[in-house]
C-alpha cells in the first residue's frame, strides 16, 4: 500500500510539473508576443537594417517609401545669408538622397530693392562637428529686388545625414 501511495505521489509531482512548465512556457509567450505585436511587416525590417548597415545609424535622415533618403536637421533648414553677398538668404534647403544621388534644392530671396545674383557659389555642406563633407557649386540666377528664385543641383556623392551648411558667393573668400 505504501508502495502505491509513493508512486501516486510521484505521478502527481511529475503531472504537477509538467503543468507548472506549461504554464511558464505559456506566460513567456505571452510577453514576447505583447513585446514583439508591431504592425511592421519583415520586408521594412529588412530595409531599416540593410540602411543601417549600408550607411550607419543616421541622426539626421529619414526614409520614405519609395527608399528616399531625407535630411532631416534643424541646422540644414536655417535660413543663412549668402557670403560676399549683399542681403541674398538661402532658406528651405533640403538635402534628399535616392539610389546614391544626392539632390540639393533651396530658395534664395534678394532683400533688396536692387536687382541681385547672376553667379556662382560653394556650397558647404557639414557634418555635426563643423568639418566639411562636401563643398559643391550652386548658380544663382539673376534675381528682382525683393524677388526669389530656386537654387538646385545633385551630385552622386551621398550625404544625406549632414548637419549644417554655409554658402559663400564665388571669389569672396
Amino acid at each position: 500500500m505504501k508502495s502505491k501511495i509513493k508512486y501516486m505521489v510521484i505521478i502527481i509531482l511529475i503531472i504537477a510539473i509538467g503543468i507548472m512548465t506549461f504554464l511558464l512556457i505559456k506566460e513567456k509567450n505571452k510577453e514576447v508576443e505583447i513585446k514583439y505585436d508591431f504592425n511592421i511587416s519583415k520586408d521594412t525590417i529588412r530595409e531599416e537594417i540593410t540602411n543601417e548597415i549600408l550607411y550607419g545609424k543616421e541622426k539626421y535622415v529619414t526614409h520614405t517609401e519609395d527608399g528616399t533618403r531625407v535630411n532631416t536637421s534643424e541646422k540644414i533648414k536655417e535660413a543663412k545669408r549668402i557670403k560676399g553677398a549683399t542681403d541674398l538668404e538661402v532658406e528651405g534647403l533640403e538635402i534628399s538622397t535616392k539610389e546614391r544621388n544626392t539632390v540639393i534644392e533651396a530658395t534664395v530671396k534678394n532683400k533688396t530693392n536692387e536687382k541681385q545674383g547672376d553667379f556662382l557659389a560653394k556650397l558647404s555642406v557639414k557634418d555635426e562637428d563643423g568639418r566639411e563633407i562636401i563643398e559643391v557649386g550652386v548658380y544663382v540666377n539673376e534675381i528682382e529686388a525683393q524677388g526669389e528664385t530656386k537654387i538646385v543641383t545633385t551630385t552622386s556623392t551621398d550625404f544625406a545625414n549632414a548637419y549644417s551648411y554655409e554658402i559663400t558667393k564665388e571669389g569672396a573668400e
